[in-house]
């Protein structure tokens, strides 16, 4: 789990959903509004996607390790919300960092 300091509100969620820019893969839909460091994530596993509470719970943890790993790599702050769009309970950190990695650059987080 990501520290409570890198976590977004409520507030901040509906700031980064209205006006930030989305970046999508088959898998993943990220939400990112650029601002200052430091980086603010959440991380959304809907039950329609995934019905069952360990697979969400265990994909969100993949996912925040997936962004501990790529951290230092981040040249931007701001907050972004990544939304999970497929079921992908049978990927491992490093499959799933294979995944984001595309969509970080696209969105300009990573260089």
């Amino acid at each position: 789990m990501l520290p409570k300091s890198q976590r977004l509100t409520p507030t901040l969620i509906a700031k980064a959903r209205r006006y930030g820019q989305r970046f999508e893969n088959p898998q993943f839909l990220l939400m990112t509004y650029k601002g200052t460091p430091p980086i603010k994530w959440c991380i959304q596993t809907p039950k329609q996607v995934i019905p069952k509470a360990t697979a969400r719970n265990r994909l969100r943890r993949i996912i925040s390790e997936a962004i501990i790993a790529v951290s230092a790599q981040f040249t931007t702050g701001g907050y972004t919300i990544i939304k999970v769009k497929r079921p992908l309970t049978n990927l491992k950190t490093q499959d799933v960092t294979s995944l984001l990695i595309p969509l970080f650059e696209k969105s300009g987080l990573v260089s």
